[in-house]
């Protein structure tokens, strides 16, 4: 019997389709996302790109999606949101917030970006591999990223109507 379904790995598609992604052709894991109704693979980095008001770009915490709603209820144990409070939105895109509480002077706050862009560096959320390809051990801010990237990938899917 012969199979119709191919399982070469060539035949999936590799790397990261965000704009001017800054994490590399490799980047690990890609996330499937919908954004703004086309389904793309992001990494972690690039999701939080897309999504720059949906978290704070300081402490990489999500920011309730319903401040009010979220006084209102028992607080929910969840590492991966923030509690509610004020933020500051970049000085220099407008787009990037950040807590009042995480930034030195919130009237001045520049996203890391924005920050890059200003220096004419690349950025990424996702720290650079290691020397010789190794994989980087997974620490506390990386960790950070993949959990808000992989909440605001699962997300995009929850709004299909």
């Amino acid at each position: 019997m012969t199979s119709t379904f191919s399982s070469s790995a060539s035949a999936a598609p590799r790397g990261c389709g965000g704009d001017r992604c800054a994490s590399g052709r490799d980047a690990w894991p890609l996330h499937h996302v919908r954004h703004d109704g086309v389904f793309c693979r992001l990494c972690s980095s690039c999701v939080l790109l897309y999504h720059p008001a949906a978290f704070c770009s300081a402490c990489l915490l999500l920011l309730p999606r319903d401040a009010a709603a979220a006084t209102d209820q028992e607080p929910r144990l969840d590492p991966a949101v923030a509690p509610p409070g004020p933020t500051a939105a970049c000085s220099a895109c407008g787009l990037s917030v950040a807590h009042r509480a995480c930034v030195p002077d919130p009237a001045s706050f520049v996203c890391p970006p924005c920050a890059a862009a200003a220096e004419g560096r690349p950025f990424s959320y996702t720290p650079a591999p290691a020397m010789g390809g190794a994989r980087r051990a997974l620490d506390e801010r990386a960790a950070r990223v993949l959990l808000v990237a992989a909440r605001l990938a699962n997300e995009s899917f929850m709004d299909i109507k």
